[in-house]
């Protein structure tokens, strides 16, 4: 079991403890907010509040990530899934490029795509300058792009006003 979840779990243990506690005497009231605060005061000295924190970030991050890429598999007309293979054909290796870019100009780090797509930050880094550079030649790939980059946006906000 990884060491947040554990964390996670304690916190939780303390919050039911204290809530049965006050139940049980009538005499506290317990918050959420309460029980936190003395877990992170008494007992949470251990507890990495910047890692759970940086875990949630980057959940969101990933789903964003997943997001992008099954939008730029619809734009360049790919097979569903087939954006997520390691594949180097062409055609599917320029929608995952696309989808690099765009991932990356919506704030997401190389090493957060790598891992999405399960490869090293430096094919990420070495996909947006290709995706960048075949962009400028290409105008076809260009407008796929840019309709890429509209869809996203468009998708990125709805999923953040949900």
């Amino acid at each position: 079991m990884s060491d947040l979840l554990q964390q996670e779990r304690a916190i939780f243990g303390a919050y039911i403890n204290g809530a049965s506690y006050s139940d049980l005497s009538e005499q506290y009231s317990v918050s959420p907010s309460s029980v936190f605060n003395a877990v992170r005061r008494i007992g949470g000295r251990g507890t990495k509040w910047g890692e759970i924190a940086k875990a949630n970030r980057e959940a969101a991050t990933q789903d964003d990530i997943s997001r992008i890429a099954g939008l730029a598999g619809q734009v360049f007309c790919l097979r569903p899934g087939l954006i997520w293979t390691p594949t180097r054909k062409r055609h599917v290796m320029r929608a995952r490029q696309a989808a690099f870019l765009v991932a990356r100009e919506n704030g997401a780090s190389f090493p957060a795509i790598g891992r999405a797509f399960e490869m090293d930050h430096s094919t990420v880094l070495h996909g947006c300058w290709q995706a960048r550079n075949y962009a400028e030649r290409v105008p076809h790939y260009a407008r796929l792009v840019e309709l890429l980059r509209n869809v996203a946006a468009r998708k990125v906000s709805e999923g953040l006003a949900a």
